[in-house]
């Protein structure tokens, strides 16, 4: 499994564009697609991460952004249970597991699946949904810092920075 992202969470102006990304800021979600579509590896097709509500939300529109810049294809077809944020629950102290997003797929695709969300930090969203596909790449603008080591060594997970 190889997720690509284009930046740590607590560097430069990346926590902010998540935080406007959340809200639905449309100006964030181009800034993060223009900076991510250098990341789409070739021969994959786009498959935005549902939201709390059981479909892609944000992760749509950054998609087809994404789609509109490189012009790859985009897929919505990963689905899950409507259900409290992940973000939330964290800070609640309870943070969802794999079982509670219920990740389920509506079509069947024939390029490779590259999963497209904002932030990667537990893990969670994205082990879902390559447990759905059984393969594919994770997209995600941002990554923390406190990823879980022992599910995502280092080595496991491909950084890539574009030099601008």
């Amino acid at each position: 499994m190889k997720i690509f992202f284009k930046t740590y969470y607590n560097q430069g102006d990346s926590r902010t564009l998540c935080h406007l990304f959340k809200e639905g800021s449309i100006e964030a979600i181009r800034i993060m697609a223009e900076r991510m579509s250098l990341l789409v590896p070739s021969g994959s097709i786009l498959i935005p991460v549902p939201s709390r509500y059981g479909y892609a939300t944000n992760t749509l529109i950054l998609a087809n952004e994404i789609a509109r810049i490189t012009g790859s294809p985009v897929a919505d077809i990963l689905k899950g249970f409507r259900r409290e944020s992940n973000y939330i629950a964290k800070k609640q102290g309870h943070p969802l597991h794999i079982n509670d997003l219920g990740f389920y797929k509506t079509g069947d695709i024939s390029l490779t699946p590259c999963f497209v969300d904002n932030v990667f930090d537990t893990g969670v969203t994205m082990n879902a949904a390559f447990r759905v596909f059984g393969y594919g790449i994770g997209l995600v603008y941002s990554r923390s810092t406190r990823v879980d080591k022992k599910q995502f060594p280092d080595e496991g997970i491909i950084p890539y920075f574009c030099i601008t």
